[in-house]
């Protein structure tokens, strides 16, 4: 891991440190981000000719499996062991994924108020993650919890648009998009509530924490909770008949076994 400390990490970030150098400077890469964001997002309707939904879906996913790269590359290289200090100062690289992060929640914030259609508690997660993420970089605190919080709530994110992928080219209920379904319902469930809970734990009894950070993660984590019961709401629904739905997925696979069982069938 220390070459990825010594080698990867150099190479992202800027040769001195931005809080040293300039303190205008990681808002200055905040505006770059949200203007590539944007520059992405019209790219894929010139070039590719695909629809709003689908461009806004392919730059979710683009920043949720880069934070959680980044992320988990510093909870690795960092080597901190779980210790959740919050008043240690960011990093060089802390502030590069940081940026990254509030740009994208900028951006989508925008798109969802002037072309999407997204339910109240997505408006309340996006709000609430800027102004979290604003105080973060401004106090220069936040040392090995934000990656654990950041990674946390990105971690997911890959898995649902992949969902939406699969179900948008044509392998809605396959195996493959059944996998992935259950699988982003498990890991959501799980990483918001008792992930969340352990952080928001360590958040409220710290000392030392401003209390606008109290505040904003207590927020952040009634909305996370809206949005696990949403979707536990939706897979008891949808699976409720979950036997006949996997049975039919499962022979899928074996197209020649079920060609057999529907030949006997027809016979007798």
């Amino acid at each position: 891991m220390n070459f990825i400390s010594e080698n990867l990490i150099p190479l992202l970030l800027p040769p001195s440190p931005c809080n040293e150098c300039c303190s205008a400077c990681p808002w200055t890469r905040i505006l770059v981000f949200f203007l590539i964001w944007w520059l992405i997002y019209y790219a894929l309707k010139f070039v590719a000719r695909k629809e709003p939904e689908y461009r806004c879906r392919c730059i979710t996913l683009i920043h949720g499996v880069l934070t959680t790269c980044f992320t988990m590359t510093d909870i690795i290289s960092t080597k901190q062991n779980f210790d959740l200090n919050l008043k240690i100062p960011l990093t060089d690289f802390q502030f590069y994924f940081l940026s990254i992060t509030l740009s994208y929640f900028i951006y989508d914030l925008i798109w969802i108020n002037l072309i999407g259609a997204e339910p109240i508690a997505i408006h309340l997660h996006h709000i609430c993650s800027i102004l979290l993420l604003s105080k973060v970089m401004t106090s220069d605190t936040g040392g090995p919890g934000v990656s654990y919080g950041l990674f946390g709530l990105e971690f997911t994110n890959p898995y649902l648009q992949l969902r939406w992928f699969l179900r948008t080219h044509g392998y809605h209920n396959r195996p493959i998009h059944i996998v992935v379904e259950l699988w982003f319902m498990f890991t959501f469930v799980f990483i918001r509530s008792v992930g969340g809970t352990l952080l928001l734990y360590f958040v409220e009894v710290h000392p030392e924490v401003d209390i606008f950070l109290k505040i904003a993660f207590i927020g952040i984590y009634i909305v996370s909770w809206l949005l696990v019961v949403q979707v536990i709401q939706f897979y008891k629904k949808k699976y409720m008949n979950l036997y006949p739905l996997l049975s039919g997925s499962v022979l899928s696979i074996f197209p020649y076994r079920r060609r057999i069982r529907n030949h006997t069938s027809n016979a007798s």
